[in-house]
């Protein structure tokens, strides 16, 4: 086989995995758009675990947040919400 054609077949089985990736990509940033992260506002003390953060986030607004985590140092609680500030 000529190098020429080898490099064509490894286009063509390269060109699906690409677009792939660009619509995975995509698609990854439009979920994330319509989020923003803030600092829970009950939340006491070191947040050592996420699941803790994640259950003082829905308890203080059910409805938009639909998530926490502990970031930073020294870690604080972090609630996600689609209730974002324009």
């Amino acid at each position: 086989m000529e190098p020429s054609q080898r490099k064509k077949k490894n286009l063509f089985a390269a060109t699906p995995i690409v677009v792939l990736l660009v619509i995975l990509t995509a698609e990854m940033a439009s979920v994330e758009g319509n989020t923003c992260r803030h600092l829970s506002g009950s939340y006491r003390g070191w947040c050592l675990n996420d699941y803790g953060c994640q259950h003082t986030c829905f308890n203080e607004n059910f409805e938009n947040n639909f998530s926490g985590e502990c970031h930073d140092f020294p870690p604080r609680c972090y609630c996600y919400s689609t209730d974002c500030p324009p």
